[in-house]
């Protein structure tokens, strides 16, 4: 699982996208507010929009004053009028005296200005003579207005839009995992989840590929289980067979009574009782039988090359002779102390008899012999391989399983071979296959425990052809 470092909470990170959003509104903000008050100011100064408003209102007074004979001193209609219109104020001078001024004075109070030093004067007839007015008003409020309110609507929409965009890509994180899971759901376990970013979120999005893993890792461990239970059969029902057989010729022969003496009989009989003892430990083997056992077993024998396998190979020999096959042996028994396993010994050479009783040419030798070389030593096993045909032109191989060519049109299963493999790979020891379009042979060799597997050029020490 990927560690997320500095991982930020979901609010972390919104507090800090509101606050950057907040600082670039406010940014444009101040930045538009300047800008648009220069420009309405150049407008206002071009436009002569104030000396404009102005001779309006004069003539709005001018008709007031004369519609309703108001004279310059009348105060109480002077003040309702400029209450009406809302946006302006203005004074009364003549000769440069000050009169009446539309925001007082009142009682008690004196009131100057200097609207005569900055505006220029409007001439209007009162009742009571021709006077000076000056006019001031609030003209330009509604453009500032305006443009303040049109900057804070275009800064809050940015305000916003920056907000939004980062709340939809956590939003469209949310959708990917959901999209995610529902691949997830349809069975697609080899399929990734996305994980991105430093929150929770992407603490989910691992969460749930780890999930993703672990179910994946259990599905491929049933499966591995599956197909290591469906070859231990297999593997166990090719090494039951071949003591079974034995089993049964030594039967036949006793019942037939194709036995010398009482002695040979006897011997007979030894070896039925040594292949059922065999058989019954392949069947408990059936129920605790796992490579993961195999791996942690440690060899059980440690002997002399020839203590180790004088008596097996004598039984191999005599078994193949039973069979109708002619053996030719050349063996050097060496000193070399090798280090096996002790149900692998018959588990081995019973898999390459029965490999050679099956597809050997009875008609030509069965060749044994012994190898050695940087502390390994074994046997060789060489014979011819049948025909696929008999005389007749039949074949002699069922029509029926999954079966390979091991050379001269006769075709294996290949257990047995995939068994002595995966023996020998657990003996620590070497095994060589050859298969020709007419030989077959087979290198098997033991080691002491302490020598490590490595690949090594095999050597015959002793062979006759």
């Amino acid at each position: 699982m990927r560690l997320i470092s500095n991982r930020k909470t979901l609010a972390g990170q919104l507090a800090i996208l509101i606050a950057l959003a907040f600082a670039i509104s406010a940014a444009l903000f101040i930045t538009a507010d300047r800008i648009s008050t220069k420009a309405i100011g150049k407008y206002l100064e071009a436009s002569s929009y104030v000396e404009r408003q102005n001779d309006m209102y004069a003539e709005k007074l001018q008709e007031f004053v004369t519609e309703n004979g108001i004279s310059s001193t009348d105060r109480k209609a002077l003040g309702e009028w400029t209450r009406e219109q809302k946006r302006i104020w203005f004074e009364i001078y003549q000769d440069n005296s000050w009169i009446y001024e539309s925001g007082g004075p009142f009682k008690g109070e004196s009131v100057e200005s200097d609207l005569s030093d900055e505006i220029h004067a409007r001439k209007i007839v009162f009742a009571d003579g021709t006077f000076d007015v000056y006019f001031a008003g609030n003209y330009t409020y509604q453009f500032y207005h305006r443009a303040l309110i049109a900057e804070l609507d275009v800064c809050f929409a940015i305000f916003f839009f920056i907000v939004m965009a980062g709340v939809s890509r956590m939003i469209k994180y949310v959708r990917k995992l959901k999209e995610d899971i529902e691949i997830l759901e349809g069975g697609n376990l080899e399929y990734e989840v996305t994980v991105k970013g430093r929150n929770e979120l992407a603490a989910l999005g691992e969460s749930i590929d780890a999930f993703r893993k672990s179910i994946l890792h259990q599905f491929e461990k049933e499966e591995e289980l599956k197909a290591l239970n469906s070859r231990m059969v297999t593997d166990m029902s090719h090494d039951i067979r071949t003591p079974l057989t034995a089993v049964m010729i030594y039967t036949e022969a006793i019942r037939h009574g194709k036995y010398e003496n009482e002695e040979q009989m006897m011997h007979y009989v030894d070896r039925i009782d040594d292949k059922l003892h065999r058989i019954k430990y392949l069947t408990d083997r059936i129920f605790e039988y796992s490579l993961e056992k195999d791996a942690a077993e440690l060899p059980d024998v440690e002997d002399t090359f020839r203590n180790v396998f004088s008596d097996a190979l004598s039984g191999v020999v005599e078994y193949l002779e039973q069979q109708g096959f002619r053996t030719e042996t050349s063996i050097e028994w060496y000193e070399q102390e090798v280090s096996v396993y002790s149900e692998d010994i018959d588990r081995i050479l019973n898999n390459i008899v029965s490999n050679i009783v099956k597809y050997a040419d009875a008609g030509e030798p069965v060749r044994i012999s012994s190898v050695s070389q940087d502390g390994y030593a074994g046997f060789v096993f060489e014979n011819t391989v049948a025909s696929v045909y008999d005389s007749s032109g039949c074949s002699k191989v069922p029509a029926s399983g999954s079966r390979v060519e091991v050379g001269g049109g006769v075709e294996s299963s290949g257990i047995g071979l995939r068994s002595i493999m995966k023996l020998m790979e657990r003996a620590g020891g070497l095994c060589d296959i050859k298969q020709g379009s007419e030989t077959f042979s087979i290198v098997v060799m033991f080691g002491d425990d302490h020598l490590s597997q490595g690949t090594h050029t095999l050597r015959r020490k002793v062979y006759r052809v």
